[in-house]
């Protein structure tokens, strides 16, 4: 979907409606509230390192890189697929948008799958989810 450049301050609403066959009539299924950011203040990050499916075991090196989260503290986390949090540390992005952290694992009873997720820590203790890759949490 491709939208024009609204005022960053803009709020707004995206309809999913469903056409009916007959008589092209619509009928709006769901909608959600949104405010309009322009692109270069929407916060994301990639993880670079582990790679997807990479076996965790004990310490790890997780690194990557964020957009419009220059200065900002990032939380890393080693979580199972129920939610159970293995291991995490905090790190601040750096000037050039690059970020990395040495993130201690607890060892799993079992071998498990897991993710390595990123959040951003906010002043409000709000915790955006900004990326996850998948892995094997190795015993």
């Amino acid at each position: 979907m491709v939208l024009e450049r609204p005022s960053p301050s803009a709020n707004g609403r995206v309809a999913l409606y469903s056409e009916n066959a007959r008589d092209g009539s619509l009928t709006l299924l769901a909608w959600v509230n949104v405010r309009f950011a322009l692109p270069e203040t929407i916060a994301s990050a990639s993880i670079l390192e582990p790679q997807e499916g990479a076996k965790v075991k004990g310490s790890v090196r997780v690194s990557g890189t964020a957009q419009g989260l220059r200065d900002a503290q990032l939380l890393v986390q080693a979580e199972d697929l129920a939610g159970t949090v293995w291991g995490k540390a905090k790190v601040a992005v750096s000037n050039d948008g690059t970020w990395e952290v040495r993130l201690r694992v607890q060892r799993p009873t079992t071998a498990r799958d897991g993710r390595i997720t990123v959040y951003e820590v906010g002043d409000g203790g709000e915790r955006p989810l900004l990326a996850s890759v998948e892995v094997q949490l190795a015993r």
